[in-house]
């Protein structure tokens, strides 16, 4: 093996810690900074050029340039990410004709969880399927993405997501405080909290992009910054995460981290890594009944902080991709 290894993603865009594929991303790009045996680049729409296929609805790269910039990067392997994208079945055949090492991570998400089913499926049956089983390794984030793949090539790793960041300090809980933190659009479930915003004894807090279609009872916070939000996750006595489906989920891992308990649907996978930590509880999706319901008995469970610690730690996760980097190029 090679002294240092070189590894290149390839995501739609930029990595930042906005959304679940680009704050994986940014995260694996801290994971190696200044590590004297792999490093890190990586092409987006960012730095790449690309137009919108009105078609088929869908960002796509500049096959030449994303094709010699895979080139120029002297890369070792090309790890790429993203599932109903063009962009990462660009990516994947690309890598494949100039012969790299490739690993994927697609972030999953069944088709009946996508915005066309159907469609998806079609897409994923023409341009992502044709090349999985020439892929040297498949990375997956929860057992749902991990039973999939495994249909179309053996060679694959769960490998959860990492705390990135310890909290600090600490700050009293405000009693039937209930937190929610995501986007404000219907898969995210943003609609419950609308449910619970008519019972008055609980204080509603939600942070999300923008307003629309919010209870006036809630309080928002709008774009607000990590010293904010980590004071939120403190003071809150619950953290609802009511997703349609989450391939994991960051913020319930950062509740956790916060000794928050969480409540989120059936859907959220970051309950995969779960077995054996307490100060969690999951709520049938569109089980508005159900939800209600378990309200009061997650709010009163006791997180195992020290266990999350120890489960999620860059020290447990990092050597996991250590050996995923370097034992392709043996």
């Amino acid at each position: 093996m090679k002294t240092k290894v070189k590894v290149l993603l390839v995501l739609e865009n930029e990595p930042t810690s906005y959304a679940g594929i680009e704050r994986h991303c940014l995260n694996i790009i801290n994971l190696y900074k200044n590590d004297p045996q792999i490093e890190i680049a990586y092409l987006c729409k960012e730095n790449m050029k690309w137009h919108w296929n009105k078609w088929i609805g869908k960002v796509v790269f500049d096959y030449n340039q994303l094709k010699e910039k895979i080139i120029q990067s002297n890369c070792d392997i090309v790890h790429v990410h993203g599932f109903a994208l063009m962009t990462a079945a660009q990516s994947l055949r690309t890598a494949l004709e100039v012969k790299k090492k490739i690993i994927y991570t697609a972030h999953y998400h069944p088709f009946s969880s996508l915005r066309h089913p159907i469609f998806g499926r079609i897409y994923f049956s023409f341009y992502i399927r044709p090349y999985l089983s020439q892929v040297d390794k498949i990375v997956a984030i929860n057992k749902d993405d991990y039973v999939f793949f495994k249909r179309f090539n053996p060679n694959i790793e769960l490998i959860p997501h990492w705390i990135t960041g310890i909290p600090h300090g600490n700050i009293k809980r405000k009693p039937n405080m209930i937190l929610f933190v995501g986007r404000n659009h219907s898969n995210k479930g943003i609609h419950y909290l609308n449910l619970l915003s008519s019972i008055q004894k609980y204080d509603i807090n939600c942070v999300t992009n923008n307003s629309k279609g919010i209870s006036d009872n809630i309080k928002l916070h709008l774009s607000i910054d990590d010293i904010k939000l980590e004071k939120l996750y403190k003071q809150a006595s619950l953290l609802v995460v009511p997703s349609k489906y989450e391939a994991f989920s960051y913020v319930a891992l950062e509740a956790l981290v916060h000794g928050t308990p969480i409540l989120m649907s059936n859907n959220v996978r970051i309950a995969d890594h779960l077995n054996g930590i307490g100060g969690w509880d999951i709520f049938e999706l569109n089980n508005t009944v159900d939800f209600i319901s378990k309200i009061e008995s997650t709010m009163d469970k006791k997180v195992d902080v020290d266990k999350v610690m120890r489960h999620f730690s860059i020290e447990n996760i990092k050597p996991k991709y250590d050996n995923l980097y370097k034992s392709i190029l043996k």
